[in-house]
């Protein structure tokens, strides 16, 4: 008798910690089935469920409930086993299948907390609506893109900051509910700018968070591969991701990147004003030319913009961030900030951590962190990147 309930006690604690590892997974997902479908057709199932290293999730009330139910469920699990079946086999099994009996439980505990957490989130995004609402002074920035969006965001902050009040969306929140927290949280009584990255992995969720904010302007970084798998074709990823135009009132202004294929359908995706901007033709409203990374190890290029022609200078790693910066630099000038306020604000730029972010390694090493996120393009940027650092 001693075996089996030897055996129930390590079933339960390696089934416990894998609910636990899950749990993350499932937030880190945003607690979607579809998008952790697609981590385990990437990663694959046996490598997920039995060679992960386990990870802690954040301290919320939804991962506390998913954690209880999981082991209310295993609680009653191994009482049925312990009851019934008192074969040294079956335990044994059990064990061996404790990472898919993790799983059946955490999906039931995500499924069963769903309206909780959809309650709470509709209560939230109300909230939002209504202090944007309240807010008609308020100069509001969506972003959007395959790549790029949070380096853009985080630039044009750090720019605008220098002169204004500006509120924007936390890390990488960037769904409909991502947003409205940022706005509870951080837009105050002296905001003047909120800027807020909206992602989407499937059509009509780009629109959802941009409904949140409502913003006047906005802008289009780039168009990739990214969760192709998800959105179905690149067909559907363009217009899930140019959704964003389409809610911008005709005083607004949309600028957009003229490097991408889908330029000319894009831009008639709205009725603002348009202002294309490119790191690597003329042609654009805004350009950059002449990029070069001097012996200061200073990225410098000659920017042209509404009739003007000055040089920018910046520290930060990787001559593809003179693409995020130009709708920054164009922004920043439409809104009141003049051309040396611009280049000042560029010259002291700081780069995002874990977006090709520069660190010392051993025996006086150099690395170049880009762990934050990636994608081919990004991939490619990085390694052209350790080219120039060379």
């Amino acid at each position: 008798m001693m075996i089996p309930y030897a055996l129930a006690a390590i079933i339960a604690v390696a089934v416990l910690i894998k609910i636990v590892d899950l749990c993350y997974i499932f937030q880190v997902k945003e607690y979607r089935m579809d998008r952790f479908g697609s981590m385990l057709k990437e990663d694959g199932l046996f490598l997920t469920l039995y060679f992960r290293w386990p990870r802690f999730p954040a301290k919320s009330l939804r991962n506390l409930l998913i954690i209880c139910i999981s082991i209310l469920l295993l609680a009653g699990s191994l009482s049925l086993h312990l009851q019934y079946s008192q074969g040294l086999w079956i335990s044994a099994l059990a064990f061996v299948l404790s990472p898919l009996i993790a799983l059946l439980f955490t999906i039931i505990s995500v499924l069963l907390t769903r309206p909780f957490a959809y309650a709470v989130r509709t209560q939230m995004i109300k909230k939002a609506k209504l202090l944007i609402s309240s807010r008609p002074d308020l100069i509001s920035v969506g972003i959007s893109g395959s790549y790029g969006k949070t380096s853009t965001k985080e630039f044009l902050f750090q720019m605008l900051s220098t002169k204004y009040q500006v509120a924007k969306t936390d890390a990488n929140k960037n769904t409909d509910v991502g947003v409205a927290q940022s706005i509870l949280q951080n837009i105050k009584p002296d905001t003047k700018y909120f800027i807020a990255e909206v992602g989407a992995y499937k059509q009509g969720e780009v629109a959802k968070a941009t409904q949140v904010f409502m913003p006047q302007n906005a802008i289009i970084t780039a168009f990739g591969n990214q969760h192709l798998d998800l959105y179905g074709s690149r067909e559907n990823l363009i217009k899930a991701e140019g959704e964003i135009l389409e809610h911008l009132p005709e005083k607004g202004t949309a600028y957009i990147n003229a490097d991408i294929l889908s330029f000319p359908h894009t831009s008639k995706r709205t009725k603002a004003k348009v202002v294309s901007f490119s790191a690597t033709t003329d042609k654009g409203d805004i350009i950059a030319t002449d990029v070069v990374l001097n012996d200061k190890k200073e990225l410098t290029a000659r920017v042209q913009y509404d009739g003007s022609n000055f040089t920018i200078a910046t520290e930060l790693v990787g001559a593809h961030n003179i693409a995020n910066i130009l709708p920054c630099i164009a922004f920043c000038m439409d809104n009141g900030m003049t051309r040396a306020e611009v280049t000042a604000a560029v010259k002291n730029l700081i780069q995002i951590p874990g977006k090709l972010s520069v660190h010392k390694g051993l025996k006086g090493s150099t690395v170049l962190n880009d762990s934050g996120n990636s994608s081919v393009d990004g991939f490619i940027a990085a390694v052209n990147t350790v080219g120039e650092q060379g």
